[in-house]
């Protein structure tokens, strides 16, 4: 929770046995929390069952899955219809959907469910793989049937061949919603599991421009420092994330890379990175620069080495 700021909470619980009559009340003896003080605690009504029919609302997955770039405002993300199928008003309250695809939750900006073009939640909640959103009270009236989206902008892209994001409804009490007009009665829920459809991410462009006055083919002495291998610029069009760049190389002749230089490093913007290669290291392979880096707009990038005192001719 944010500081001063007011978190409603819903106790869900699933009764056992079909007897009316029988009274239920709950009242919280411990909470964990990490505030250096708890005061107060959390006491409900008295709750007592009858035989009243609870209205009905049905949870279906929409949607064909779309392909987005990183960067995209307010893209599509799932897709999904309620249906009441009662004669009485329901009111949605929350919804918590589970990530099966491999994009990392936390890569998406300012998470949030729409319907007919309107935002309708408020408080999101990341828990790990879940997202939980918190619903503006939205109404379905009787019979009334409704399109919500799920959008957000997915800032970074991890996998080469781009991030999935494939949302589950996985149990009938990840949607809550009550009875407009009585609060107290929670709304029965069927569908579940409900899967929406996968959306994929790709990286955004991503364009080097080697440096016109860069000389490719020239001759230096062992000892030299500070020699430029690589010269030019990387331009993106939205925030990328370059995370363990790999080069390829190979050497003239019978030169192993290592005797060259004991240390390579590639810089990019204000980053360094650096790859030592190891005695066994081939005359032809490829060169991981461990560490990562946000590219926004054009920055200069450079491959360079300190040449080895011993380097051959």
């Amino acid at each position: 929770m944010k500081a001063n700021s007011t978190l409603s909470v819903d106790l869900v619980a699933e009764l056992n046995g079909t007897d009316a009559g029988a009274e239920h009340k709950f009242t919280s003896t411990l909470i964990n929390s990490s505030a250096l003080t708890v005061n107060g605690s959390m006491v409900t009504p008295t709750l007592r069952t009858s035989d009243y029919q609870a209205a009905n609302v049905t949870v279906t997955s929409l949607g064909g899955g779309l392909t987005h770039k990183a960067g995209d405002l307010n893209a599509e993300l799932g897709q999904f219809r309620i249906t009441n199928n009662s004669t009485r008003g329901v009111t949605f309250k929350a919804i918590t959907l589970r990530n099966n695809g491999n994009g990392d939750l936390t890569s998406i900006k300012n998470a949030y469910v729409e319907r007919n073009g309107l935002k309708v939640s408020s408080v999101v909640t990341n828990n790990g793989k879940d997202l939980t959103f918190a619903i503006d009270n939205n109404l379905l009236t009787d019979s009334q049937t409704a399109t919500y989206y799920i959008r957000g902008t997915v800032d970074y892209v991890d996998n080469a061949s781009g991030d999935t994001y494939n949302f589950v409804m996985r149990n009938t009490s990840d949607l809550s919603a009550v009875e407009t007009n009585n609060s107290a009665i929670r709304v029965q829920v069927t569908g579940a599991p409900v899967t929406l459809a996968s959306y994929l991410v790709n990286g955004g462009d991503l364009k080097f421009t080697k440096d016109a006055s860069f000389v490719v083919t020239a001759t230096y002495s062992a000892g030299t420092p500070s020699v430029v291998f690589m010269s030019g610029t990387i331009t993106a069009k939205e925030a990328i994330t370059l995370e363990d760049a790999t080069l390829t190389y190979s050497a003239a002749g019978a030169i192993g890379v290592q005797q060259i230089a004991k240390r390579f490093y590639l810089t990019i913007g204000g980053s360094t990175f650096s790859w030592t290669p190891s005695s066994t290291s081939p005359a032809a392979g490829s060169a991981m620069f461990d560490g990562a880096v946000t590219v926004n707009g054009t920055v200069p990038v450079k491959l360079w080495a300190d040449v080895d005192v011993n380097a051959p001719a």
